[in-house]
């Protein structure tokens, strides 16, 4: 009896260590929010010299973007930008942080999304693309 009964207390210490498997610890990570920060891959070889000033903003309802007068349009940032650790800001080099509502003054150009240099996911199309040239 004895045998039997220790693999009794065996079996039922396993079957209460086999509950829900823990789920891993959620570790945010700064280049991942609920909002798409589209930037350059390299620098380009010309750059555009239009004044563009505008507010940081969502623009689709999906992408980083600068609210201007007359649009509100995706924007392709420079080389180097990400998501500041808020999730809702853009670190842009030369620049510091920009939190969205802040205003961003800098050279560029607006171009329709067919010829941007980074391709546009559907959820960021708009009528317009701002591409944004490197700051400092």
């Amino acid at each position: 009896m004895k045998p039997c009964s220790f693999a009794i207390g065996i079996l039922a210490l396993l079957t209460a260590c086999a509950g829900a498997p823990a789920s891993p610890p959620e570790t945010p990570t700064p280049q991942q929010g609920d909002y798409v920060l589209l930037t350059m891959d390299e620098q380009p070889d010309v750059m555009e010299a239009a004044r563009i000033e505008g507010q940081l903003a969502i623009a689709n309802g999906h992408c980083f973007g600068l609210e201007t007068e007359s649009i509100t349009a995706t924007a392709v940032f420079p080389v180097g930008s990400r998501l500041a650790k808020s999730g809702t800001a853009v670190e842009i080099p030369g620049v510091g942080v920009v939190e969205l509502g802040q205003t961003v003054t800098a050279g560029g150009g607006y171009h329709p999304p067919e010829s941007s240099p980074v391709s546009i996911p559907d959820e960021c199309q708009t009528s317009e693309v701002i591409l944004l040239n490197p700051f400092g």
